[in-house]
């Protein structure tokens, strides 16, 4: 987070978790710079996995071999 060209320390707000900074009065150019942390590219990575997983299922059960069953 930057305030006119200039880094500033954030936290999170009590109860809400949102996005909270030091700003005196007037005029500013405020700035955020998403990025992924590690958590979320790790989740991104296990949905991406689960998805995978998933279509690779549902394409073996539609067009794999039917084997007949055998009744003993």
């Amino acid at each position: 987070m930057t305030v006119d060209g200039a880094p500033v320390p954030i936290y999170p707000a009590e109860g809400t978790g949102l996005i909270r900074f030091e700003l005196v009065p007037g005029n500013h150019a405020i700035a955020a710079d998403w990025k992924r942390t590690a958590p979320r590219w790790a989740g991104e990575i296990l949905s991406l996995l689960a998805l995978l997983a998933l279509a690779a299922v549902l394409l073996t059960e539609a067009f794999g071999q039917k084997r007949p069953h055998r009744v003993r």
